[in-house]
């Protein structure tokens, strides 16, 4: 699997958990919401995928989370994600 295929499959699957949609993302960072609609079936091109990725971190982690969707953000990628009290 190539790294646009993983962020695809990894972007699909935190927006899943957080019940973000396309659009919502695609304002929180300023981009188009066709664009977050092919990353999630092509991954992110190779040339901006870190910037994408980055901002997309930013959004999440300014998000309330859950303690649930915390715990499942720490089990997935290793981190450690406070909650909303």
């Amino acid at each position: 699997m190539n790294k646009q295929e993983i962020f695809a499959l990894n972007l699909k699957a935190l927006m899943s958990q957080l019940h973000i949609t396309s659009i919502q993302l695609a304002h929180a960072i300023n981009v188009d919401p066709s664009l977050v609609s092919r990353w999630r079936k092509a991954g992110c091109g190779e040339r901006k995928m870190t910037q994408h990725a980055l901002a997309i971190g930013k959004y999440v982690s300014e998000r309330h989370l859950s303690a649930e969707n915390a715990a499942w953000l720490a089990a997935s990628w290793s981190i450690s994600v406070r909650c909303a009290k």
